[in-house]
This record gives structure tokens, C-alpha cells and sequence, in this order.
């Protein structure tokens, strides 16, 4: 069938922004819901254009939510969490373990290693994206990977949630790196010997690893990541789970 994604859908809004009437519109606007996690600006943009155009309607270009009571600063109403149910999130996990084996070149049962080490060693209620936020900040001529960066968050969150395990997952090429310093030496040594990190193998894609992780720990399972995941793939399979369990990093050390 036919793949509908944001810039499909940013299209459909246009054109209804040319007279279509809101019962026309509406089912379309609900797989946007459903579907979407993110909005890249085009289509906000498009969506002003189509909610202006319906005359009756009021947009307001940015509204402040309450993060404490998730009540919104412009309309007054409280917005829902949107919760994964039990079969959703066993759906999803099936999801991307399939992904990951069909995509993982010449890695054929590396995703069954992973899960065997997660139920070993896990749950891990947080789950950190070590190369995001290691290179978060860095686009300037010295920037680069950044160990200082995780080794900070990654002991914020330990201070901050002390009862929680933290994992932090790194594609294995950067552990071997001989670029490392001592300070992130010592750091891996830690996460290894507590069994805190996992490095993903070479011709995998470690977004589908701490993807994995992050929903195999329920509910309370958070990924701290500065990845956006307006990937199509990640649209299709988990945009309620990302607007409830995912938080960015947003600082430099």
C-alpha cells in the first residue's frame, strides 16, 4: 500500500486550506494525531493556514503548556497523556526487533544477543542516546564526540533518579576510538563493569537498540536523546510513544 507521511500529509492540509470543509478534513487531521509525533514548521504552517481558513476558528502560533498539569495557556483545556497500551508496546517491540534484524547487514540473531543481555541486566527506566547527546552542541571547528557530555548526564540522572538503572547506548565503533581520553576511559570502564552500557555492533543502526530499550521498560521508561525522530520509520511505528517517553538533552559540558 501506499506510505502517507509529514509531507503528504502537510500537502493534504494545504489543499484543504483552498475551501474544504471541516467534516472533509477531520479524518485526515486524526491520522495526523495518531500518526505524527513532530511537526516540522512547514506543516504547522499549513495547518495555521487551514484552521484560519475555516473562518470560525482561533490559532494561537504558540501556546505555552503547563509541563506540571499539561494545561494549556491558550485555550484553558488540559491535555491527556497518551499512553502506550500493554498490546501496543509489545507490538512496537515486535516492530523494531523486525526492523532491526531485516536491516542489520550480515548481523543475523545480534537483536536476540541484545535482548538476552536486557533481560540479564535490565529493566533500565532510563535510557540514554550516547551519541546525540554526546555530539549535542558540537557544530563548531573543535567540536566533535563528546564523552564529557554523556558522563554528565548520565550522572545528573543517577543524582536526580537514584533508583533507577541508567543505560547508555553507543555504537561500538566509538568505544574503540583511540581519540577517547582518560576521563571517558574511566567512564566506560564504570558502565562496564555495572553493567550500564551496551555497544551496539558494527552494520547496525543503534537507533533501533535504544528504541528497543526504552519501551521493553514499560510505562516508566524515558529516553533522554537529541534525536527528533522525524526518521519515517520512526513515525510509522511509535509516534504516541515518543510524545510520552522521550526528553531531550539540552546542555553542553
Amino acid at each position: 500500500g501506499v506510505e502517507v507521511g509529514e509531507p503528504e500529509y502537510a500537502l493534504l492540509v494545504r489543499a484543504a486550506a483552498h475551501g474544504a470543509p471541516w467534516a472533509t478534513a477531520q479524518p485526515a487531521l486524526e491520522r495526523m494525531r495518531e500518526e505524527l509525533a513532530l511537526l516540522s514548521p512547514g506543516t504547522v504552517e499549513a495547518l495555521h493556514l487551514y484552521f484560519r481558513s475555516l473562518g470560525d476558528w482561533e490559532v494561537e502560533a504558540g501556546a505555552g503548556v503547563d509541563p506540571e498539569s499539561g494545561r494549556c495557556a491558550a485555550c484553558g483545556e488540559t491535555l491527556q497523556a497518551v499512553d502506550l497500551s500493554d498490546q501496543d508496546s509489545q507490538a512496537l517491540q515486535n516492530s523494531v526487533v523486525q526492523l532491526a534484524e531485516r536491516l542489520s547487514k550480515g548481523l543475523k540473531g545480534q537483536f536476540a544477543v541484545f535482548q538476552k543481555w536486557l533481560q540479564q541486566h535490565g529493566p533500565f527506566p532510563i535510557v540514554v542516546d550516547g551519541a546525540n547527546v554526546a555530539f549535542f552542541g558540537q557544530n563548531y571547528d573543535e567540536g566533535g564526540f563528546n564523552f564529557a557530555q554523556i558522563k554528565a548526564m548520565v550522572k545528573l540522572l543517577q543524582e536526580t533518579y537514584p533508583s533507577y538503572k541508567v543505560l547508555t547506548v553507543l555504537h561500538e565503533g566509538r568505544i574503540r576510538s583511540k581519540k577517547i581520553s582518560e576521563a571517558g576511559k574511566t567512564f566506560l570502564a564504570d558502565c562496564r563493569k555495572n553493567q550500564t552500557l551496551f555497544a551496539t555492533p558494527t552494520g547496525s543502526n543503534d537507533d533501533w537498540y535504544w528504541m528497543y530499550a526504552a519501551v521493553a521498560a514499560g510505562p516508566e521508561g524515558r529516553l533522554v536523546s537529541n534525536d527528533e525522530m522525524r526518521d519515517h520509520m520512526f513515525q510509522l511505528l511509535a509516534p504516541r510513544w515518543s510524545t510520552q517517553q522521550y526528553t531531550q538533552s539540552a546542555f553542553r559540558a
